[in-house]
């Protein structure tokens, strides 16, 4: 995908970010990335971060197939990757 480059302030160069990256890599306002040189290319890495980390505990031993896709779609959407 392409980009244009456009002139933020009096030096520096902006390049806007995919949506659907964004949304992929659960990105937002204030976040931070790592921009890494390797050869002729930029690599960006997101920087993990607590206050979007959840985590729960479970235990599938009694519930049969459908209800534990149920519930992992569940927690899925609401953020528990």
């Amino acid at each position: 995908m392409r980009r244009k480059i456009v002139l933020n302030g009096p030096s520096s160069l902006t390049v806007s970010l995919p949506t659907q990256w964004i949304r992929k890599n659960n990105v937002s306002k204030g976040d931070e990335i790592e921009i890494t040189e390797k050869d002729n290319n930029l690599l960006l890495t997101t920087i993990s971060n607590t206050k979007n980390n959840k985590s729960i505990e479970l235990s599938f031993d009694h519930l049969n197939r459908a209800a534990r896709n149920s519930i992992l779609l569940g927690l899925y959407i609401n953020g528990y990757v």
